[in-house]
């Protein structure tokens, strides 16, 4: 340790401290920062075996081992630099008679003088037998380590050469330490990576730290290896003084991994030509890209760059009458199913629209956590052009056949009601009256069946206007059921189960009786020896398909009857296709319960096996409403009539059906006014101060619908009642649902006419 004097010490305590240092009976010396002995002890000039001339003034390490001397200058330089207070270590000294002894270094540093000292005490341990046997156990413990280690372990100078080399080299490149010392350095590396290595080494000498890189080293047969070698400066180490070369052949491993990379390149190359587009995004909602081939471009005009938003440009992207429904059905698979398929249509970036199959496959790793969605995109917008074509002339087969079916039905119902208006017309010549009231009721009859069939086109066309009402399920069945009992016969049983379950559903109630009165109909024509008819009514939840998600009513029409074959299930609701004898049945009764069902927002599912009856399940939505909002919607609708008469305004563009029209209301006391043009009605209706008006809703100049909207906003205390044979899709039917405002099917008689008046003004 360094002797700290203070300067104000006095003399005999400076002759203390000199005395102390001189007589220790350890060996000391003190020395300066550049490692220069200054002055030593007795004791280590005894251990030492020399002079005190040949020790003073000169390095500390001139008295080491040869192989000591260089890491003992560079490690007590590295200490001085630092700022560590001391070090130990173990030295081999030389004695000027050649012998050798085991000495154990304490070396200590005062810091805080100046200029700065450093004191070093060693120790004879040559005859310390337990320490020599550790050191010579560790030495061989470490030398059988590394000749047993698969690394080549190889000990280079400051000028690269072979000091030491492991048997694994020459096991590895089959060179012997013999041969390898008489190559100059890095010769055996290969040209090409020569300057690498020299770098490497360079930067390993003057930084001090590892340094690790990788070459092609010659194998002795002339083949190269592939090599990965770390070096470590250790030539301030005193037990090895060199740099140590941990190498390794991982030419197995380098020549994998450019196999892996030529297969990548393959797998690339192959992919990049296939006519579709292969992606892999993140497994989380964000959906980032994480490839995606190049193939996109020419299928939907966005560069790759564009795309690296990722799901944001995909939603974008998406053709917004399919956007909801594909991300919906998306994010309900992802959590049920790691495969995901959906169809689809995207908008490209020129606005041209592209219909697509997108499948994805969820991969996991090891651990079975979500890795990668990996999928692939294929244009069928061809095959979809094609389906459209295909349905379109399956359309045209069918309005063929509906128009031959019209054609047959209204020349035969023509013909009733020409012919008996000729008959009454005569006997109303020839004062018949009983023969002319005849004549004129079959007219009347035959014109309902007319108008029975205009109803069924509608029905099966979707375009009815549907007088919707919140009605409850269960009780709208129970009392259809109590008609179907006296319609359809005392051989068939009718038995219904319904529940609170089905709730309540918003549709037009005589064609939710229609409905049933069809299917119900057609099951006593499939029971014609009797049977059992059965209407249940529950509740079901629909999610994915061609429905909206959600509760639907299922109503449930099964009969006990022959049932039905697959190829007669397949025409089952097309227009005019009826199993049944001539004469007995239009064909039109289960295309328009479809129609009207479809555009309600529900289906019909069927299922039938010959001679086993038949079933029609009817889905429809269910609505979230009160007992109390289902009985007064009831009760407004079968509101009595009060006969009111006042002033009405009709507007129609067809003469005669004006004239009709003004006819009706007139016989019933009503003050008329008739208009063609829906703008002079709004004047008349402003100027007169009318009670109602009476306005069809398709007509050349414009439309009912605004002829209603003016009326409310100009005339807020007149009622509108629109009357049409059909409804245009571009028609907002919010209208309907504003107070005052009634509806009529044409055609009509007069008394119906009179009834919606009078309901329309008991509201």
């Amino acid at each position: 340790m360094a002797v700290d004097i203070p300067t104000n010490a006095s003399a005999d305590a400076l002759e203390l401290a000199a005395a102390a240092f001189a007589h220790a009976p350890s060996g000391m010396a003190i020395l300066d920062f550049e490692g220069t002995i200054l002055a030593s002890n007795d004791s280590f000039l005894h251990i030492c075996g020399r002079a005190k001339g040949d020790v003073v003034g000169s390095p500390f390490w001139v008295n080491l081992h040869p192989d000591e001397t260089v890491g003992a200058a560079i490690a007590f330089r590295r200490f001085t630099r630092g700022r560590e207070s001391g070090y130990e270590t173990n030295r081999r000294y030389v004695r000027p008679d050649g012998s050798e002894l085991l000495v154990r270094c304490l070396v200590r540093a005062d810091r805080t003088s100046s200029p700065t000292r450093a004191i070093v005490v060693i120790e004879d341990v040559s005859a310390d037998g337990k320490l020599l046997a550790a050191i010579s156990r560790r030495d061989d413990r470490f030398r059988s380590m590394i000749e047993n280690a698969n690394d080549l372990i190889t000990v280079v100078d400051l000028d690269g050469h072979v000091l030491y080399q492991s048997p694994a080299v020459t096991r590895t490149l089959g060179w012997t330490p013999a041969e390898l010392a008489s190559w100059p350095a890095f010769e055996l590396v290969h040209p090409d990576d020569r300057e690498r290595c020299r770098l490497a080494f360079a930067q390993l000498l003057w930084g001090g730290t590892p340094v690790t890189t990788s070459y092609r080293g010659r194998h002795k047969d002339g083949h190269w290896l592939q090599i990965e070698a770390t070096g470590s400066n250790l030539l301030d180490d005193p037990s090895v003084g060199g740099i140590v070369v941990n190498s390794r052949d991982v030419t197995d491993h380098h020549r994998a991994h450019e196999q892996l990379r030529d297969a990548e390149r393959r797998y690339r190359s192959l992919v990049e030509q296939l006519p579709l587009v292969v992606y892999a995004t993140s497994p989380s909602d964000e959906g980032s890209v994480v490839y995606l081939s190049p193939q996109v471009v020419d299928l939907l005009g966005y560069s790759l760059e564009e795309w690296q938003s990722g799901r944001e440009l995909w939603e974008r992207a998406l053709h917004p009458d399919d956007r909801d429904r594909v991300i919906s059905e998306i994010a309900r698979k992802r959590g049920k199913s790691d495969r995901i398929r959906v169809e689809y249509r995207m908008v490209r970036a020129d606005g041209q629209t592209v219909w697509l199959i997108d499948e994805m496959v969820l991969l996991r790793d090891a651990d079975g956590r979500p890795h990668v969605y990996q999928g692939f995109m294929i244009d069928i917008t061809e095959r979809e052009t094609l389906h459209e074509q295909l349905r379109h002339a399956q359309r045209l087969e069918a309005i063929g056949r509906l128009a031959g079916g019209i054609a047959h039905d209204f020349n035969n119902l023509l013909l009733g009601i020409t012919g008996y208006s000729e008959f009454a017309i005569e006997a109303n010549a020839l004062g018949q009256t009983e023969k002319v009231h005849q004549h004129v009721s079959r007219v009347t009859a035959t014109a309902d069946r007319a108008r029975s069939l205009t109803e069924q086109l509608l029905a099966f066309g979707r375009k009815q206007m549907l007088l919707e009402q919140t009605i409850d399920v269960g009780s709208a069945i129970t009392e259809t059921a109590e008609l179907l009992k006296r319609l359809i016969g005392e051989d068939i049983d009718v038995v219904v189960d319904v529940g609170p379950a089905a709730g309540a559903v918003s549709v037009d109630p005589a064609q939710f009786e229609q409905l049933l009165m069809n299917l119900a109909l057609n099951a006593r024509d499939a029971m014609p020896a009797g049977g059992t008819l059965s209407i249940s009514a529950g509740a079901r939840a629909i999610q994915g398909g061609e429905l909206a998600d959600g509760r639907y009513a299922s109503i449930t029409v099964s009969d006990t009857g022959a049932g039905m074959d697959k190829a007669t299930l397949q025409r089952l609701f097309e227009p005019f296709f009826t199993t049944k004898p001539k004469g007995k049945g239009t064909g039109l009764g289960l295309a328009g319960a479809h129609g009207f069902v479809s555009q309600s927002g529900g289906e019909i599912w069927v299922s039938s096996t010959p001679g086993a009856g038949s079933a029609f399940e009817i889905l429809l939505p269910q609505v979230s409403v009160s007992d109390g909002d289902v009985e007064r919607r009831a009760e407004r609708s079968t509101a009595t009539p009060r006969g009111w008469t006042g002033t009405i305004i009709v507007v129609e563009d067809d003469e005669d059906v004006r004239n009709l029209v003004s006819e009706m209301l007139a016989r019933h006391g009503h003050k008329v006014h008739a208009f063609a043009d829906p703008g002079e009605a709004l004047e008349a209706a402003e100027r007169t101060k009318c009670d109602a008006v009476v306005s069809d809703i398709v007509m050349p100049k414009t439309s009912g619908i605004w002829l209603t909207g003016e009326i409310l906003r100009r005339c807020p205390r007149v009622k509108v009642l629109l009357m049409s044979g059909h409804s245009d899709t571009g028609f907002d039917s919010r209208v309907f649902e504003k107070p005052y405002v009634g509806f009529i099917h044409k055609p009509f008689t007069s008394d119906e006419l009179i009834t919606a008046i009078d309901e329309l003004f008991a509201q």
